[in-house]
């Protein structure tokens, strides 16, 4: 709308101008509007961007489902074989503890890898390792030293030299039955 179609009306100045003031009113009620509808489609615009990049992101759901099964299963695994190390550390302090009480000679001689087996698979373990090693004490004494007190002690050696006296080189080749052509230094 212009002035001059306005004059033609037969409208004054006066209320061209309020025509104008209304109509200026009416235009910026319609601008708020606008600027809010750009607000709201600019936020919507954002939203949408964003979710789109999340949505992306799941794209390698299935694939990131397999990895977290699998990271799952290997968690279970190494739990299962921590619990069977410390189980493992258990029993051998068991027969650590059995064969400090009886103190065989060679711990490892006593106990045969199938008994071991069968100890570890035992619901009692600490009456079957100590029964067991009473066992092999009793059937195998020689693994284990003797309490009984020493009563035969051993006459001395056949050594050729009387105390106080040293023996030559050649007495001592002589003694061991070695020829004397036999270097010296490959004895020493």
């Amino acid at each position: 709308m212009k002035t001059e179609q306005l004059k033609e009306l037969g409208l004054t100045e006066d209320q061209i101008k309020a025509v104008f003031a209304e109509n200026g009113k009416d235009i910026a009620a319609e601008k708020a509007k606008y600027d809010t509808l750009k607000t709201d489609y600019e936020s919507v615009k954002t939203q949408l961007t964003t979710a789109n990049t999340t949505i992306d992101g799941f794209k390698d759901y299935d694939e990131i489902k397999g990895k977290v099964t699998q990271y799952q299963a290997e968690l279970s695994a190494s739990e299962a074989k921590s619990a069977q190390i410390l189980s493992d550390i258990d029993f051998q302090k068991k027969i650590d503890a059995a064969a400090l009480k009886h103190k065989p000679h060679d711990a490892s001689d006593v106990l045969t890898a199938a008994e071991i087996a069968s100890l570890k698979a035992s619901k009692n373990q600490d009456v079957d390792i100590e029964a067991a090693f009473v066992a092999k004490k009793a059937s195998k004494p020689y693994l284990f030293p003797n309490d009984e007190p020493f009563r035969n002690p051993v006459l001395p050696t056949g050594n050729p030299a009387p105390k106080g006296k040293k023996m030559t080189i050649a007495e001592a080749m002589a003694y061991k039955n070695l020829h004397p052509e036999v270097d010296v230094k490959t004895l020493i």
